[in-house]
């Protein structure tokens, strides 16, 4: 069976955003929060967490979530980074 590794670290939208993995329990205090969560994007570290125990596929569909809000905040951030910048015209 081959194995397969999550990368360290992705590209989006300019910006390097690092990959984690923890256990469950390290997530919950990382992204204070008591819910059971498979996943969490930190937008003020610009990290993705996933449970190091979680199976392929499922880290696989758990990024591809994660990476949906990192988008979402990453596209308001520029966003706002224009508005800024053409403001004082």
């Amino acid at each position: 069976m081959a194995t397969h590794r999550f990368p360290r670290s992705v590209s989006l939208l300019g910006y390097k955003l690092k990959i984690r993995q923890t256990t469950t329990a390290k997530l919950s205090l990382i992204a204070k929060d008591d819910r059971i969560l498979q996943g969490f994007w930190d937008d003020s570290t610009d990290t993705i967490y996933l449970i190091r125990g979680d199976s392929f596929r499922q880290k696989t569909e758990t990024l591809r979530h994660e990476l949906e809000h990192a988008f979402t905040d990453l596209m308001e951030r520029y966003l706002d980074t224009i508005t800024r910048r053409y403001q004082g015209l």
